[in-house]
């Protein structure tokens, strides 16, 4: 047997689910015996991306877990990062910009 932790992560919370296994088990196999897609119905975690400790994995379906794996599911995000980040920049230079107008 080997033991693996599940990962899912929300906006506000992250899920983490100890999951022992047969040795020579997959990714997949780790997700099912989780229960996590009972906790979240509305997620299709057959086109999310997982990975293994930070690393992507391209072949879920066929890679073998090893004993203490940290499978990751990465669920798509809701808005692109960098784009929200030269939001925030925008705004905070339009604010410079107004207040050194206000205090000459």
């Amino acid at each position: 047997m080997i033991n693996v932790i599940v990962v899912f992560a929300m906006p506000h919370r992250q899920y983490m689910i100890s999951v022992p296994l047969k040795k020579k088990s997959f990714i997949y196999q780790a997700v099912e015996k989780s229960n996590i897609r009972s906790i979240f119905p509305q997620i299709d975690f057959s086109s999310v991306i997982y990975g293994i400790f930070g690393q992507k994995i391209t072949n879920p379906e066929s890679y073998i877990l090893k004993d203490g794996d940290r499978v990751e599911i990465y669920r798509k995000l809701i808005c692109n990062v960098q784009e929200k980040m030269q939001e925030v920049q925008n705004r905070r230079m339009k604010n410079s910009t107004i207040s050194t107008k206000l205090s000459h």
